[in-house]
C-alpha cells in the first residue's frame, strides 16, 4: 500500500524524513509557493489504484499505527494528535496528519477531491493547502463518512515560529 508524505522542503522535519525512510514511504516534494501542489498530489493519489496513507511533513506517526491501518477495514482512518500549544492545545481527529482513505472510498467517490477543488466559501483561494482538511473532511461529511480513529501520533510543528 502506498504511503505517501507530501512535504515542502523548508518544512520537512528530520524525524518525518526518517521515518519514511525506515519504512519505505514515498516522499513527494511540493515546491515552497506552490499553494495548490498539495491539492494536485492528493487529487492524483485519490484516482490511483489501492488505498492511500498519507503522513504530512511534520508528524511522526505512533508506532505501528500506519500498519494498524493499512489492516483495518474501515474506508476512512485517522491517528489524532495535538495542535496548538500550551492551554490553547487541541487533538485533532480530522486532519490529514496522519490518515488512510480505503480504496473502497475512493472508487466510490472518484469525484472527491475535485468536489473539494471547487469548495471555498471561506475567502480561502480554492485548492488551497491551508483549508484542504477541513475541505475535504467536510466533504466526507456530508457523505455520511466518519472518521476511524487509532492510536495518537505525534504532531512535531513548532508553534513558536
Amino acid at each position: 500500500m502506498p504511503v505517501i508524505v507530501p512535504y515542502v522542503a523548508e518544512k520537512l522535519r528530520p524525524e518525518t524524513k526518517a521515518w519514511a525512510e525506515a519504512n519505505l514511504a514515498q516522499l513527494i516534494e511540493i515546491h515552497i509557493g506552490d499553494e495548490i501542489g498539495y491539492w494536485r498530489i492528493l487529487a492524483e493519489q485519490w484516482l490511483a489504484p489501492g488505498d492511500l496513507i498519507i503522513v504530512e511533513h511534520d508528524m511522526l506517526p505512533a508506532a505501528g499505527v500506519t500498519v494498524e491501518m493499512e489492516d483495518c477495514r474501515r474506508p476512512w482512518c485517522a491517528s489524532p494528535y495535538p495542535i496548538g500549544a500550551g492551554v490553547a492545545t487541541n487533538i485533532l481527529t480530522r486532519g490529514l496528519g496522519v490518515v488512510k482513505f480505503a480504496a473502497r472510498l475512493k472508487d466510490r467517490h472518484p469525484d472527491l477531491l475535485a468536489r473539494v477543488g471547487e469548495a471555498g466559501v471561506d475567502g480561502i483561494p480554492l485548492k488551497h493547502w491551508w483549508r484542504l482538511d477541513t475541505r475535504l473532511t467536510d466533504r466526507l461529511d456530508l457523505l455520511g463518512y466518519r472518521p476511524h480513529t487509532h492510536r495518537r501520533s505525534i504532531h512535531l510543528h513548532d508553534y513558536r515560529k
